[in-house]
Parts: C-alpha cells; sequence; structure tokens
C-alpha cells in the first residue's frame, strides 16, 4: 500500500541558516519545539519566495525590482507572529518587490503601519459598515519600526 500512495514518493525538508549562512535547525525541528510563530514565519518566507519567482520578480543593474503583477494577499496575516518578527518578515517581502496586502487584527495595526503605505481599516456597527483610509509617512513609519525594534530587545 504505502507503494501506491504518492503522498510517501518524496520527503522534503527545510534548512534554517542563520544570518551567516550556518545551518541552524531545520524545519520539522521547529515545529516540534518551537512557537506559534516559529511555525508560521518559514512558511510565510517559502510562500514569499514562490510568489517571486511565480512573478519572475528580478532586479536591474540599476537596482530596481521589476517583473510581474507581485501582489502578496494574506488574510489573519501574521496572527502567532510577534511585532519584531512580523516586521522583519513584512520587510522581506517587500525588499523581494511583492505588494502585500493583509486583513490582520487591530493588535497588528502599528506593525502594519510601520511596513504598509495605505491601511484601510473597516468595522461594523450594526448594520453600518466603516472604511477610515490613513497614509503613514515615512517619519511615522520610521518612529514605529524603532519602537518595534525596542520591544524586540527588552
Amino acid at each position: 500500500q504505502d507503494l501506491a500512495d504518492y503522498r510517501k514518493f518524496y520527503n522534503f525538508e527545510v534548512d534554517i541558516l542563520d544570518q551567516e549562512g550556518n545551518k541552524k535547525t531545520t524545519l520539522s525541528q521547529r515545529i516540534q519545539t518551537g512557537s506559534g510563530g516559529e511555525h508560521q514565519i518559514p512558511f510565510y518566507l517559502a510562500i514569499a519566495a514562490a510568489l517571486s519567482t511565480t512573478y519572475r520578480l528580478h532586479e536591474t543593474m540599476e537596482g530596481e525590482i521589476v517583473g510581474g503583477f507581485s501582489l502578496a494577499m494574506f488574510d489573519e496575516a501574521f496572527n502567532k507572529i510577534d511585532m519584531a518578527k512580523t516586521s522583519t518578515c513584512m520587510g522581506f517581502m517587500k525588499d523581494i518587490g511583492l505588494q502585500v496586502i493583509a486583513a490582520a487584527p487591530d493588535d497588528k495595526r502599528a506593525v502594519m503601519a510601520a511596513n504598509m503605505d495605505t491601511i484601510i481599516s473597516v468595522w461594523r456597527e450594526g448594520g453600518a459598515v466603516s472604511l477610515d483610509v490613513s497614509y503613514p509617512q515615512v517619519e511615522g513609519r520610521k518612529l514605529l519600526t524603532g519602537q518595534i525594534e525596542n520591544l524586540a530587545l527588552s
């Protein structure tokens, strides 16, 4: 029966490296011991890399990122990941040229504002739906990023 089950033909593993490129752990090991956020981060990075490849995003000689559609949409985005790691993950997506559209809970507003150009808040009161659009400025995003980094260090 094992030979008839196509799901057992291949076994893939993801190696997790540190910033110097040294193997730190594997995804299987992290899933066994890590927190919910530590489980999610490799999947967000894999999705981002796959989308970047699918959209054929690449950097020109002048440093400009060009390619396809570049849209990445997430619902309940980064819900188990702390603010610092969420910010790093979103920074990675921006660096590889993805435009992120995310539905996220209110507790992620600061990290979203630090990393996005437009925030659209949607809420319902009774039968009425309201929208509020804000455009975080560069200075505000820098301040929020600094606060997120300080929280990560404490």
